[in-house]
């Protein structure tokens, strides 16, 4: 009873609503729970009916099949500016505006158009072959608040979203019998609470902290850390300041990558992006740097010089940092930031690391050939007397030199 009573409150909390003593399923999401979804599933012809309903505060809705709006088959909804609602059938396309693409067993049916400043679109669905009928599917909404489209085309363009939500229903508990526009009598019972109907995944803003903690994590860890750490070495010389701020942005860098793969796994995204695939090509590669390293010191104690290990360290490293900051950009442009001021911080931030970064190397560089010009006390003791004047000699001559 007390798990009962915790899922019929938990129900109540997400937005469900009921449908009266019909079989179908309802739904509400949006800035103010005012975006209302509902299903009903024909068992004669498995035709899937389902309704979006909105005000007309909102320039469009959409309703798609699918864990994601990158890769959902989505139902865009919004006014045609006559009094009606297009329905455009689009497929997600990653990061960017949906496509059109025309789906011939989608239709519009009687109830759809605007009304008390209301817009409902009312949908029959003769090829949603993706959904599961007797079980759980996931579904994705979204929407835009704002200037209204009034457009007939199908293809009009839209503006990226302003909020999103996640969940499952399970369409066994749409069946009914009824294939004669199953929706016609669905209007008036929108507002009575349910229990159960639905089954809520609501991890969109979980998803999108993760996304955020991910983005903050690699910008620290490549913008900051990396650069930082390469610096200690050719300023300060200690060794030890330098691995131990390495292996600690390593660390970080993997719990980053964790956040990330999460994710992307999430939302389909692992392997299909170019962020994706650099990312994992970069904190792959990272992996020998620190083999590097060691081979670097231990040529460095033998021989007291950097020799050809040393200088693949160095700019092996400083590639892969160059690659990784490039590949937060590439994020930036996947989480739909581009133009937005995450992306001018993140350039301005990584404009001074890199000049202060390119600085350092400037003097590295010149630090290093001043020691290659310059002999070693060694090089002094073991070439002293010179070859062509003896000891004895030096020792008895005159001069100013003496």
């Amino acid at each position: 009873m007390r798990l009962l009573r915790g899922l019929a409150a938990l129900a109540l909390s997400v937005g469900f609503y009921p449908t009266g003593t019909s079989a179908g399923l309802s739904y509400s999401t949006g800035n103010n729970q005012d975006i209302k979804f509902r299903w009903e599933v024909s068992t004669e012809s498995n035709n899937v009916y389902f309704k979006l309903d909105a005000p007309v505060a909102y320039s469009w809705v959409a309703l798609g099949i699918g864990n994601s709006m990158q890769t959902a088959e989505i139902f865009l909804m919004y006014q045609d500016g006559e009094g009606n609602v297009t329905l455009s059938t689009r497929k997600g396309r990653n990061h960017i505006m949906p496509i059109y693409e025309e789906r011939s067993g989608v239709e519009l049916i009687s109830g759809s158009g605007v009304l008390n400043d209301r817009m409902t679109a009312k949908v029959r669905c003769s090829d949603c072959n993706k959904l599961d009928l007797e079980g759980e599917n996931n579904w994705v909404a979204a929407w835009l608040s704002g200037e209204t489209i009034q457009s007939s085309s199908v293809q009009e363009p839209i503006d990226h979203h302003e909020g999103r939500d996640l969940f499952s229903i399970d369409l066994a508990m749409a069946a009914t019998d009824s294939e004669v526009n199953p929706l016609a009598d669905s209007d008036d019972d929108d507002d009575i609470l349910s229990s159960g109907a639905v089954v809520s995944d609501a991890t969109a803003a979980k998803y999108d902290s993760i996304r955020l903690a991910h983005g903050i994590m690699m910008t620290v860890v490549f913008v900051a850390m990396y650069p930082i750490g390469a610096l200690l070495m050719p300023i300060f010389g200690n060794w030890f300041l330098h691995s131990a701020s390495q292996l600690l942005a390593f660390i970080l860098m993997w719990a980053g990558v964790g956040l990330g793969a999460t994710f992307a796994r999430q939302y389909f995204l692992y392997g299909r992006q170019a962020h994706t695939i650099i990312g994992s090509l970069v904190v792959i590669l990272l992996c020998l740097q620190p083999v590097f390293g060691i081979l670097h010191s231990r040529h460095y104690a033998k021989h007291e010089g950097r020799g050809h290990v040393g200088t693949a360290h160095v700019w092996y490293g400083r590639s892969l940092m160059l690659l990784g900051v490039l590949n937060g950009g590439l994020g930036l442009q996947l989480a739909g930031h581009r133009g937005s001021a995450w992306v001018i911080a993140y350039s301005v931030i990584a404009g001074l690391a890199f000049a202060s970064y390119l600085t350092s190397i400037i003097y590295s560089i010149r630090k290093y050939s001043r020691r290659k010009r310059e002999p070693s006390e060694a090089d002094l003791n073991r070439n002293w007397p010179p070859s062509n004047i003896s000891l004895d000699s030096y020792l008895t001559q005159e001069g100013p030199h003496r």
